[in-house]
């Protein structure tokens, strides 16, 4: 595993990955493809989709531009919050999960959502063939190799629909359909996850209800609405079940209209819809998976890093755009003077909080930058002979002090090495590093503890499990370890970075 050596890496969607090694394999660097071929194919690709799919709900072109307006520029009303606190919309982006945000930072959300809306796409035909559940079923399969929760909600999305359509006069066909889509995804998750080998380890998923839902009304950031929370105490231990369920429910609302924004909206009227003539195979099935989706992230906690629960709902925000669209075109086709108010202000508030991310992405210089001396002395690493790398961990008090001296300053991004979540070392030289980014770690469901206290100790022990010592001259290693049994050799230094080998 390239952030800790010696562990075979499991339960984690690598297909992307192969996909990079492959590219790279025929020539193109994997930086070229992951800041530049695959954004520029996504967009082209994931965009023609998304307008395939507008066209097959509704072929009107007020409907299409709706559509592809909501998709890429909704997002959550965390703009509320700075708005009342701060008097502003900057900084809104970074509090509540924001769609647009994940597309642009995780690639393999973003990719996931291609073979969704080609599921989507396929449910719009009629005729259900064994051309379309083998289409549907390898759908399924990327998406559990990109996503594992975008593996999860195609296969609820796909089987529900399955069940909506399910043929009362060949029940045995449509059993049959159902176990060639189920085929796909037990094979994709054997593929890719090894299940037997995750049996033996701790659950992904803890069940937890409204863990994840509460801090909306809880958080002094947010609503603090100190009398709900210290109300929802009191019922639940006198055991006010009927009102604890009603606070929940209560929770559960707030926590919806603030992350789905207008979407909520859209959620709504889908809802309602479902329970209309009007609702179709498809409506039921999409509304269902939406549900699906808001129902884990309520009931679930993850094992390892807990909020990463949230990367369902990410899905469920996704397709509730498809009736917030119908929602604004059912409104505005009325043509009545209150009807464009109400899409206008849908349309502005859909906004503040996607400006923000835009506005964080496109400033220049950005938040994190690589100092070129680190570079030229990674490169250095590099070239030396395969080995283990260790250089120090993530501390929250160097973060804090590299942010007071930005702000002196006037701004300006952060080296790479004092962000939490990075493993610069390991991509930009190829060496394994002994421990890096716990945040995955986390969430892969490594236990690193002892490794951690081992380097938090200044542990000499270590030493013998590594090959070489990088680190960046503003955060140097302890000198402690200078002193130990394994000795430290200089390899390379400049005025930014130095690097040492273990001598054995």
């Amino acid at each position: 595993m390239p952030t800790y050596s010696g562990e075979i890496l499991k339960g984690y969607n690598y297909l992307y990955d192969v996909l990079l090694l492959f590219l790279s394999k025929i020539g193109i660097p994997p930086i070229i493809s992951y800041f530049k071929l695959m954004p520029i194919f996504w967009f082209a690709i994931f965009t023609y989709l998304l307008i395939v799919l507008a066209k097959k709900l509704n072929k009107n072109n007020i409907f299409v531009w709706f559509f592809l307006f909501f998709i890429y520029m909704a997002g959550s009303f965390s703009f509320f919050f700075t708005l009342v606190k701060d008097k502003t919309i900057w900084g809104s982006s970074g509090i509540l999960a924001q769609l647009v945000q994940h597309m642009l930072l995780n690639h393999q959300f973003s990719l996931s959502l291609i073979p969704l809306v080609y599921i989507l796409i396929k449910m719009r035909e009629k005729n259900i063939t064994f051309k379309w559940l083998t289409a549907a079923g390898i759908a399924v399969a990327i998406n559990m190799g990109l996503k594992f929760y975008g593996g999860i909600v195609s296969y609820i999305l796909v089987i529900s629909y399955l069940l909506f359509v399910i043929n009362k006069h060949s029940l045995r066909k449509s059993i049959v359909q159902i176990l060639i889509i189920s085929l796909f995804f037990i094979a994709s998750v054997f593929i890719f996850y090894n299940p037997t080998a995750a049996l033996k380890s701790r659950p992904v998923f803890i069940f937890s209800p409204f863990s994840f839902i509460h801090p909306i009304s809880e958080d002094p950031g947010l609503l603090n609405m100190q009398k709900l929370t210290y109300l929802r105490y009191v019922v639940q231990d006198t055991r006010q079940y009927w009102k604890l369920f009603l606070i929940e429910l209560f929770n559960l609302a707030l926590f919806l209209f603030f992350y789905f924004g207008v979407r909520f909206f859209g959620l709504i009227f889908g809802t309602i819809k479902t329970f209309t003539k009007k609702s179709t195979p498809f409506d039921r099935s999409v509304i269902l998976t939406v549900i699906a989706s808001i129902l884990f992230t309520t009931l679930f906690i993850q094992t390892g890093e807990w909020t990463n629960i949230v990367q369902f709902l990410y899905y469920g925000i996704f397709l509730s755009t498809v009736y917030l669209a119908e929602l604004t075109y059912f409104i505005i086709k009325k043509k009545k003077v209150i009807g464009y108010l109400i899409v206008g202000l849908l349309m502005l508030f859909s906004v503040p909080s996607t400006i923000d991310v835009f506005a964080l992405y496109a400033k220049f210089p950005g938040s994190a930058y690589l100092p070129k001396g680190e570079y030229e002395a990674l490169q250095v690493l590099k070239k030396l002979p395969d080995g283990i790398v260790y250089s120090p961990l993530y501390n929250q008090s160097e973060f804090h002090r590299q942010q007071i001296k930005q702000l002196k300053e006037k701004g300006g991004p952060l080296p790479l090495y004092a962000w939490e979540d990075t493993s610069y070392v390991t991509a930009f030289s190829g060496k394994q590093h002994y421990l890096a980014d716990l945040w995955m770690e986390r969430i892969i469901g490594i236990d690193y503890k002892k490794r951690l206290e081992k380097v938090i100790g200044d542990d000499c022990s270590f030493l013998k499990e590594i090959d070489y010592i990088y680190y960046n001259n503003d955060y140097q290693i302890s000198r402690r370890l200078f002193d130990c049994e394994n000795k430290l050799e200089f390899v390379y230094g400049n005025l930014t970075s130095r690097i040492y080998r273990v001598i054995k």
